[in-house]
């Protein structure tokens, strides 16, 4: 008996076994490359709206406790320092349109009032004017006990 023909007939006689494991890997395998497209394309639509949102900022260092130390500017070149707080988004009459905004500005003096909105702000916004009104930062984080109630 010949190699060929033992093979042959290995394959017919399991030849249900090796359809149920071919059946397997072939559902593995589209399992597989399916939560593979979903990854990237999942991956490329938050780097969309990321860039939607950012522009082109490409690093941010975020603090929320402490300081940063004095020599931050110079080990960063070209970068400029923004201030995020919380904030209510009103419309001109002063009713809330968005109770819980994150602000982002840069220090210095005002630019005349005015202030940049994205789409979902301006969509609540109805008109061309609006407030912005900060919420206080407390000294204390609010799982203290010395924390604020609200």
């Amino acid at each position: 008996m010949t190699i060929t023909a033992w093979v042959r007939r290995n394959l017919r006689h399991y030849r249900l076994r090796h359809a149920v494991f071919a059946a397997t890997c072939a559902l593995t395998a589209a399992i597989f490359c399916a939560a593979l497209l979903t990854g990237e394309s999942l991956q490329a639509s938050l780097r969309a709206g990321l860039r939607a949102r950012l522009g082109a900022i490409r690093s941010v260092a975020l603090l929320t406790d402490g300081v940063f130390p004095a020599d931050m500017a110079q080990r960063l070149p070209g970068s400029e320092a923004a201030l995020l707080l919380r904030g209510e988004l009103l419309n001109a009459e002063g009713v809330v349109c968005a109770s819980d905004a994150q602000v982002i500005g840069r220090p210095g003096p005002p630019d005349e009032g005015r202030a940049a909105l994205n789409r979902r702000a301006l969509a609540q916004v109805a008109g061309m004017t609006g407030a912005v009104r900060f919420v206080k930062p407390s000294l204390y984080a609010a799982e203290l006990p010395l924390g604020p109630v609200n």
